[in-house]
This record gives C-alpha cells, sequence and structure tokens, in this order.
C-alpha cells in the first residue's frame, strides 16, 4: 500500500539535501513513473496486466501436407488459471473445440468450457488444473467478449507482441533512470567535491 504524500513529505524534512535528492532520485521519481505501468492505467503495452484471465490469437489458414494453403478460421485461447468468467462470441457457428485439457479433466470441467452455435463459454480456474490451457476453436471469432457486468472488444485481448513489450519496457526503464539521475545527481560528482574539498 502506497504512503500518502504528507506522510513522504514529513518523512523528508529531517533529512539533508543531499540525502533527499538521492531519495527521491531513486525511490519517488521511479515510483511515480512506474506506478501507471504496473496499475495498468495507461493500458495497452504501457500497462502489466497481472491478473489478465485469458488471451486470444486468430488463426487464418490451414495448410495441408503437400504444403497446400487454404482459408480456415479459428482461435486460439490461453486461459489463465485466475477466477474469470467469460463469453467469446463468433461470427460463424463453431463446430469442433481442442484443449490442452487431458480426459479426465475434460470431462471434470464440461460445465465450466462449453460450446454452442454462437460461440465460446468458460469459467476458470478449471477443476483439477493449475497451470493455464490452451483452448482451439474453428469458426470466425466475433467482435465482443462478454464478461460478469461488462462487453469488451475482442481485438483488445489479442495477444501482444512481445518484442515490441520489451522494446517499450526498455525505453521507459531507460527513461525512468536518466530521470532519476537528472535528479541526485552522479554520485561520482559528489566524491570528487569532496576529494577536491
Amino acid at each position: 500500500m502506497f504512503l500518502d504524500i504528507t506522510t513522504i513529505v514529513e518523512w523528508l524534512k529531517g533529512k539533508n539535501r543531499a540525502t533527499t535528492a538521492r531519495i527521491v532520485a531513486c525511490f519517488l521519481a521511479p515510483g511515480i513513473v512506474m506506478a501507471p505501468v504496473i496499475s495498468g492505467i495507461l493500458g495497452g503495452s504501457f500497462g502489466l496486466d497481472l491478473d489478465r484471465p485469458l488471451t486470444i490469437t486468430p488463426l487464418r489458414t490451414e495448410v495441408s501436407a503437400n504444403g497446400t494453403a487454404a482459408q480456415k478460421p479459428g482461435v486460439a485461447l490461453i486461459v489463465e488459471p485466475v477466477p474469470s468468467e467469460y463469453r467469446i462470441q463468433f461470427r460463424s457457428a463453431p463446430s469442433h473445440l481442442w484443449s490442452s485439457l487431458d480426459e479426465q479433466a475434460a470431462k471434470a470441467n464440461q460445465d465450466r468450457l462449453t460450446l454452442d452455435s454462437t460461440g465460446v463459454t468458460g469459467k476458470a480456474p478449471f477443476m483439477g488444473v493449475s497451470d493455464p490451457v490452451t483452448v482451439v476453436v474453428d469458426g470466425q471469432l466475433g467482435e465482443k467478449i462478454l464478461f460478469p457486468g461488462r462487453t469488451v472488444s475482442a481485438n483488445n485481448w489479442e495477444l501482444p507482441s512481445r518484442r515490441s513489450d520489451s522494446v517499450v519496457f526498455g525505453a521507459l526503464f531507460s527513461c525512468v533512470f536518466a530521470f532519476g539521475l537528472s535528479l541526485g545527481g552522479l554520485p561520482s560528482s559528489d566524491r570528487g567535491k569532496h576529494s577536491a574539498s
């Protein structure tokens, strides 16, 4: 739980200017920058979805053994073992569902992962399963995903690029580090001043 600003100001009052600058540079400034990222306020690649219940990847083609590619719409889901309920709508009626659950787990969760002519309904975590579950469904993904009390766009739940996220977070941490140095000053400069005096 974060301290309120009054508590922080009172705590810093008894510190000398050099110590205060280092505390601000090393802790407060990075904390102010990172708080919106961790909380997810900024969203997208700037937010950390620590409890994201599922991720969606549209499937578009099917490749035969002789290398022929044909259009074959489908959806791959990665369902995290966190409490969630969802209804994924499809534009075309899905007919099959494949999952990474073994036969025993699939039977135990037949009421938690269901398929009908308009989409897939799920309730996680699955009984007896502590790992993420992969689900593949044939059919054209719809535009909406229904959660209790809200409806969201399916595009917002597609699998992000790890490479693009790495670039974003690398740049963000570099900015935080540079911001801290600009506020606190380089330690080597302070040592040089003390040695000169």
